[in-house]
């Protein structure tokens, strides 16, 4: 759902002149979700679940971040004059997670800290969402690929993890230079329920 909202706000805005917008939304929503987690500050993605959209601040902070993310990716450094290549690298995240933004107040105060997170996993705990493949692959996307990465470790040197499960997880390590699809998505959800049911907490943050 934000993955898609922040696909119409892309294509909405002046300095957008077509082409890598896939690129653009899953560096803008990985970016935010690192500068949230930065600050112990996490989107409610509840509140998007309940009204099936995002607010009006939150979709201007997209709008902020993705004209930033959008200067870095077409600009690639000496050396490297494909764009379609350089998306791909660690150096390209690595300079979207060091830019400085200024995020919007407005929508820095519809943040939620972890005690929010904890109560709404204690009151959901018998009642868990049941995420739809848009929604899952939002919630991977900002969750970032390091948090994957250090899950599918986690998991692996427990063998608890099918091969399957692996392979998504490895997946999902990639974003957002690689963007899983909405049924890896989905598995990589299923993926993290299971460790954390096995003690993992790795991920705690998330709110399923």
């Amino acid at each position: 759902m934000i993955f898609r909202a922040t696909e119409e706000i892309v294509t909405e805005q002046s300095w957008y002149q077509g082409g890598y917008r896939a690129n653009v939304v899953a560096y803008a929503i990985a970016k935010m979700g690192h500068d949230c987690q930065q600050g112990e500050e996490f989107v409610d993605f509840d509140a998007v679940w309940r009204t099936q959209g995002i607010s009006a601040n939150m979709g201007a902070a997209l709008a902020l971040v993705a004209e930033v993310v959008h200067e870095v990716l077409v600009s690639p450094p000496a050396g490297i004059s494909n764009v379609t290549e350089w998306v791909k690298q660690q150096a390209c995240w690595a300079r979207v997670k060091g830019l400085e933004i200024d995020w919007p107040a407005s929508w820095l105060n519809e943040l939620i800290g972890k005690d929010r997170i904890k109560e709404g996993k204690r009151a959901g705990i018998k009642d868990q969402k049941l995420l739809n493949g848009i929604e899952a692959q939002s919630l991977v996307v900002s969750a970032g690929g390091q948090l994957w990465e250090q899950l599918g470790a986690w998991g692996q040197a427990r063998k608890l993890l099918s091969p399957t499960e692996i392979g998504v997880l490895r997946v999902a390590a990639s974003v957002p230079s690689k963007i899983p699809t909405e049924k890896q998505c989905l598995k990589v959800v299923e993926s993290l329920r299971k460790l954390r049911a096995e003690g993992c907490q790795i991920g705690e943050q998330i709110n399923l």
